[in-house]
C-alpha cells in the first residue's frame, strides 16, 4: 500500500506548502499585445507571491486606507469592502491548506505505523487526490476539442480571442495535462487498492479500535446496573423511596444553579469579549481548541500506546487518530444535516402537493365550510 501512496502524498504535500510562498501562474501577455489585435494572444509563465505574501500586502493597505486623515465620506467604501472580501477569502484559504496538510502528515502517519485506521484514512486521501489531479485534464478537454475542430477547418461560432486563448494555452495544458495523468492513474490505482483492504487484526493499534467499539456496550452496562439498583432501592420501603426523590430535587437544583454560575461567569464575559474584542476572543478560541487536542491526544496516547513503538511513534499516532475522529464525525454531521434537509423539503413538497391537489378537487372548501 505504501508505493501506491507516498508519492502522492509527497507530491500534494510539496504542492499545497509551494501555494503558501509562491503562485505559478500562465497568462496572458497584456504588455505585448495591442488592444485592437485580439486573435495574437500570447500566454507566459509569471511567478507571483504567495497566499502568505498577498494576505500581508492587503493586510498593509487596508491599515494604509483606515490611516489616512480622510473624511469616512470621502473613502470609496467599495473599494474597501472588496479588499475585505479578497482578505477573508485569503484566510479561508490558508485555513484550507493547513488543514489539506495535516490531513496528508497524518495519513502518512497512519499508512507508515500501519494503524487500523489507515485504511479509511488511506480511502478518503486517494478519493481526494482523484479530485486533486483530475483538474487539469478537465481543462484540457474543452482547449483539445476546440483545437481539434480548428485543425479540421471548423472556425467554430466563438470570439476571436477565445480561439486564440485556446491556441495559445494548448501546449502548456498538454504539458500539465502530461505530468498529471501518471498521478492521476496512481490514485485511481491507489483509491481500488485501499477499497479491496480489510480490517486486519494484524495491523497496530486495535487498542484505540476495540475501546471505540466498546464505549457503547459500557455507558450500556452502566445504564443497565443503575435501573437494577434503583428497582432495589424501591423495594426498601416508604422512607427511602422519598430520599431518593429529595436526592433527585438536590441534583435538579445544583445543575440549575450551576447553569446560572457557568452562564453568568463564562456565558456572559465571552458574549462581551466576542462583541467589543473580537481578535482577543479569536486567539481565546485558538488556545482552548488547542488545550481540547492537547487532551484528546493524551486519551489516545494512554489508551493505544504499544511498547513496540516509539514515544514519538505514539504520539504522532495518536495525532493522527484525532484527524481521523474529527473527519469521521464531520461526516456523520454533515450526512444527517443532509438526510434532515432531505425529509422536510420531501415533506415539504408532499404537503404541498397534497393541499395543492386538494384544492383542484374543491376539497379544502368543502372541510373548512363544515
Amino acid at each position: 500500500m505504501k508505493k501506491f501512496f507516498y508519492p502522492i502524498l509527497f507530491i500534494i504535500f510539496f504542492y499545497l506548502i509551494s501555494i503558501l510562498f509562491v503562485d505559478l501562474n500562465y497568462e496572458i501577455d497584456f504588455e505585448d499585445i495591442e488592444l485592437k489585435d485580439k486573435s495574437s494572444l500570447k500566454y507566459e509563465l509569471k511567478l507571483k507571491s504567495g497566499l502568505f505574501s498577498e494576505l500581508s500586502i492587503l493586510k498593509l493597505n487596508l491599515n494604509e486606507i483606515n490611516d489616512l486623515d480622510i473624511p469616512e465620506e470621502s473613502k470609496s467604501k467599495k473599494t474597501v469592502e472588496i479588499l475585505e472580501s479578497r482578505l477573508s477569502k485569503i484566510k479561508i484559504g490558508i485555513f484550507l491548506v493547513f488543514f489539506l496538510l495535516f490531513f496528508c502528515f497524518t495519513t502518512f502517519v497512519s499508512i507508515q505505523f500501519e494503524t487500523w485506521y489507515s485504511i479509511i484514512l488511506s480511502r478518503f486521501f486517494s478519493f481526494f487526490s482523484i479530485l486533486f489531479f483530475i483538474r487539469y485534464p478537465l481543462i484540457f478537454l474543452p482547449t483539445a476539442f476546440m483545437n481539434i475542430m480548428l485543425l479540421f477547418g471548423n472556425t467554430l461560432a466563438l470570439p476571436e480571442e477565445s480561439i486564440s486563448a485556446a491556441k495559445a494555452s494548448f501546449p502548456f495544458l498538454s504539458l500539465l495535462l502530461l505530468l498529471n495523468l501518471p498521478f492521476l492513474i496512481l490514485s485511481i490505482l491507489a483509491f481500488r487498492k485501499s477499497l479491496k483492504l480489510k480490517q486486519d487484526m494484524d495491523l497496530n493499534y486495535q487498542s484505540l479500535y476495540i475501546a471505540g467499539m466498546n464505549d457503547e456496550e459500557n455507558n450500556t452496562k452502566v445504564q443497565v446496573q443503575s435501573v437494577e439498583f434503583s428497582s432495589q432501592k424501591k423495594q426498601n420501603g416508604f422512607f427511602k423511596a422519598i430520599a431518593s426523590q429529595l436526592q433527585i430535587l438536590k441534583h435538579f437544583l445544583i445543575i440549575i444553579f450551576s447553569g446560572v454560575l457557568i452562564g453568568n461567569l463564562i456565558y456572559v464575559p465571552l458574549f462581551s469579549l466576542q462583541k467589543h474584542y473580537q481578535v482577543q476572543f479569536g486567539y481565546l478560541l485558538l488556545g482552548m481548541l488547542i488545550l481540547i487536542c492537547l487532551f484528546y491526544i493524551r486519551n489516545y496516547y494512554k489508551i493505544g500506546k504499544e511498547s513496540k513503538i516509539s514515544i514519538t511513534g505514539n504520539i504522532l499516532v495518536s495525532l493522527s487518530f484525532l484527524q481521523f475522529r474529527f473527519l469521521r464525525n464531520t461526516l456523520v454531521i454533515f450526512f444527517s444535516i443532509l438526510a434532515i434537509i432531505i425529509f422536510v423539503s420531501s415533506l415539504y413538497i408532499l404537503l404541498v402537493y397534497n393541499s395543492t391537489s386538494l384544492q383542484d378537487f374543491n376539497l379544502i372548501d368543502k372541510t373548512i365550510n363544515l
